[in-house]
């Protein structure tokens, strides 16, 4: 299966949502077993570099792609609804702003699951380097959605999930 989409939208400077659908090869109850488990993404998403555990809905993340530009931000779990297939975090740091999943279940028993981050990039060198940034904002969005796309597949085809 492969990435559906993956786009960024331009809100204004330093604002952007960052939108992605995957198709995936499990139902939305295992594939939110997964994505609920914000500490196991490093696991499975090669571009989150640390995941540490504050609370029990409260996380230090590191998250780095084919930019060199490592993102260090909180997130804090809002919504983690199994019944609706929606989970929803806040970010902190060098990102502020809301990512969501929503899961969508399909006829054939398998998920497609829609992300979607609205952000504020507050990095003290991307942000001067905004301008610059934006071309190639789409571009490692889409390798870092690939990747975790990638991953999460081979990491609901892993038994001991």
């Amino acid at each position: 299966m492969v990435a559906i989409s993956s786009r960024v939208e331009r809100i204004a400077a330093h604002r952007y949502t960052f939108l992605s659908d995957w198709a995936l090869p499990a139902e939305p109850a295992t594939v939110f077993s997964v994505l609920r488990d914000l500490w196991s993404y490093p696991t499975w998403w090669p571009e989150f570099k640390r995941a540490e555990r504050i609370d029990h809905e409260t996380g230090l993340f590191s998250l780095r792609s084919a930019l060199p530009l490592t993102l260090t931000f909180a997130l804090r779990r809002d919504v983690a609804d199994e019944a609706r297939g929606h989970l929803s975090a806040t970010a902190s740091g060098d990102i502020e702003g809301s990512v969501d999943w929503l899961l969508e279940p399909t006829e054939n028993g398998t998920t497609i699951a829609h992300f979607t981050e609205r952000v504020t990039l507050k990095h003290r060198f991307a942000r001067p380097a905004d301008f610059a940034l934006r071309p190639v904002l789409n571009w490692n969005h889409a390798a870092a959605m690939r990747s975790g796309h990638n991953g999460l597949v081979s990491r609901l085809a892993t038994p001991d999930r």
